[in-house]
Formats: structure tokens, sequence, C-alpha cells
């Protein structure tokens, strides 16, 4: 089997894919970057008809002014799992590395976001409240 180029730069690890039923479209969730002269990376999406491709990076952010329209929110977070609930909402979390809520004396390293209008958004992301903490 051969390698499938799946993502538009190399710095894409730990992606999360999603495929919902009833839909052929495979959606990829990656933290974006490096971007020059940028104070972080967020979570952008690529998305195909099929695992095969071809693969294409969503654009339509017009507040993003750091990477070029690609980032679906302008938090710098790393890691995303996404889901979609029953009632049609895409949920993710995120390894949220540096924000104005992260306090490591609490552990709090988590963030959440979602759309209520699918993978393109527009996706809400919750400022200044952990997801999850360190703490086990």
């Amino acid at each position: 089997m051969g390698r499938i180029a799946f993502h538009s730069h190399s710095g894409c690890n730990n992606p999360a894919p999603v495929t919902v039923p009833g839909n052929d479209t495979v959606y990829l969730f990656c933290h974006g970057g490096p971007h020059p002269n940028h104070w972080g990376i967020s979570v952008e999406l690529t998305y195909a008809p099929t695992w095969r491709g071809p693969w294409t990076t969503f654009r339509g952010n017009s507040d993003d002014l750091y990477d070029r329209g690609t980032a679906l929110f302008a938090h710098p977070v790393e890691d995303p799992t996404v889901w979609v609930s029953s009632d049609g909402t895409w949920h993710m979390l995120m390894h949220a590395f540096r924000m104005g809520m992260l306090d490591l004396q609490e552990r709090r390293l988590g963030s959440y976001a979602f759309s209520r209008n699918g993978p393109f958004g527009p996706w809400t992301y919750q400022e200044n409240k952990a997801a999850y903490t360190g703490e086990i």
C-alpha cells in the first residue's frame, strides 16, 4: 500500500480524522502552521471526497490574519479530538498550551470549541473555561 499525502504541510501530526454516516467526505482536523511571525498555532481543517483525496485546506476565516484564513479560530491549541453529537453539533477538545486561562498550578490544560453549522463553522471557542485538567 502506498503512502497517502493528506495535508498541505508537513507540520501536521496527531490529526483528528472524522467521517459522518451518509457522507463520504473525510474531514481531517490538525494543528496548523508553522506560519511566520505567528504567536502560536491553531486548528486547521483539510477535507477530501475520499481517503485518497484530492485534499483541500479550508480557507474561510476572514478574521485570521496570521494563518492566511486557515485557522478555525484564533487561539493557539494542538492535538484536537473531534466528534459530532446526535443533534449535529461538532465538538472539539484540544490541548491549550498558551491562553489566558492556562494555569499550571491548577493544571487547567484543555480547551473546547463547537460548531452548530458543521465542520466549516463558524466555531465558537470557549474562552477562559477549562475543558479538562491534568489531574487524574
